[in-house]
């Protein structure tokens, strides 16, 4: 009874400061100002339904009208591996709408040398090449994708980080900050271990202490010069002062997004637009996987 008394009061314990944790990050001014605004947002996938079941804290926290980001969708491929790409497609196109992206700026590629599946291995040139196309039509500032551990593992998915990472070390050279051509910033979605990737908002604890253990000291308070920056920050942006460079120049090293509740519905339901991938083990996926409560992104180096 001792043992099973200490276990029930860790995980009472653990509950406890998730909740606290959560309630944090929720309500923190800090952590609604440190985002991305007012810019163009590519995020580069490689099947339809990786939008959701990876993305969707990201997707749904840019997204927001307040941010005035314009967000966009880049999938590598239709996901034909069971002969499903033009039903995957308009599935793609379901889900992003439900997420708040308009349908034109999602493109869904069919490309022979870029075939869904685990045992074929994609050019990261053709990629780059790809990514270029849609970032010189669209100004894209900002990319956003997986690492290269793909989350799950797949090569797809690795191969679109390679892909953006090429095109990244091939457009911007040198570290100059002179250049608009080398502000174009690369964001990669962190792979956790297996257990962490199905604990849902109970990794939110770790994540939040690895993410911030500089800064935790900070959000207990709010000092009168983070009042004055939060002031003179939105005296600048309603006096249309701040110049997308400068943007680009101070987003920070990382991102860490944890979905609200109503953000959470949301994924659920985007998801539940790809009607020909709800098998079993998906339902199980979409209720304990972090990956649907939690995106922590991290900026590739130049």
């Amino acid at each position: 009874m001792s043992f099973v008394f200490i276990l029930s009061t860790c995980f009472f314990l653990i509950f406890l400061n998730t909740l606290f944790i959560y309630y944090i990050i929720i309500t923190s001014k800090k952590y609604v100002i440190n985002t991305i605004t007012g810019l163009n947002v590519l995020l580069v996938i490689s099947h339809p339904d990786d939008e959701c079941m990876f993305f969707s804290p990201t997707l749904l926290e840019l997204g927001k009208v307040e941010y005035k980001n314009k967000m966009h969708v880049l999938c590598l491929s239709v996901g034909n591996e069971s002969g499903l790409g033009k039903i995957r497609k308009k599935e793609l196109e379901a889900s992003c709408t439900s997420l708040g992206i308009d349908v034109k700026f999602v493109k869904c590629l069919n490309h022979p040398e870029l075939q869904d599946g685990p045992k074929n291995v994609w050019n990261p040139e053709l990629i780059s090449s790809t990514i270029e196309e849609y970032i010189e039509k669209h100004g894209i500032d900002v990319i956003i994708t997986f690492d290269d551990k793909g989350i799950s593992g797949h090569p797809n998915h690795s191969a679109a980080y390679n892909g953006a990472r090429n095109y990244i070390l091939s457009k911007i050279p040198s570290k100059s900050k002179s250049s608009k051509s080398k502000l174009l910033r690369l964001y990669k979605l962190k792979t956790v271990n297996i257990i962490r990737k199905y604990i849902s908002i109970f990794d939110l604890l770790q994540t939040y202490l690895i993410h911030n253990y500089i800064n935790i000291k900070s959000l207990f308070s709010e000092s009168p010069s983070f009042e004055k920056d939060l002031h003179d920050k939105n005296k600048r942006k309603n006096q249309e002062l701040v110049e997308k460079e400068d943007k680009l120049l101070n987003l920070p090293d990382s991102f860490l997004f944890v979905s609200t509740l109503p953000q959470y519905i949301r994924s659920r339901t985007s998801m539940t637009y790809h009607k020909s991938q709800l098998v079993w083990f998906r339902y199980l996926y979409i209720l304990a996987s972090r990956y649907m409560v939690i995106n922590q992104l991290e900026m590739v180096e130049k």
